[in-house]
């Protein structure tokens, strides 16, 4: 499994940039199995719809 670091970094960066196939795919399995990734995941879409409405 992926550290939690080096994912919200991917998270982050996927707001801007598309990530690689890979990236995806680790992105994808680490926030299936740890909370607090899918928690932070959650929380940047939510702040980045919110700023698209502002």
């Amino acid at each position: 499994m992926m550290n939690c670091f080096k994912i919200t970094q991917w998270i982050s960066q996927s707001q801007d940039v598309a990530l690689s196939s890979t990236q995806k795919m680790s992105l994808y399995l680490h926030i299936k199995m740890c909370r607090k990734c899918r928690n932070y995941h959650q929380n940047i879409h939510f702040l980045r719809e919110l700023m698209k409405k502002m």
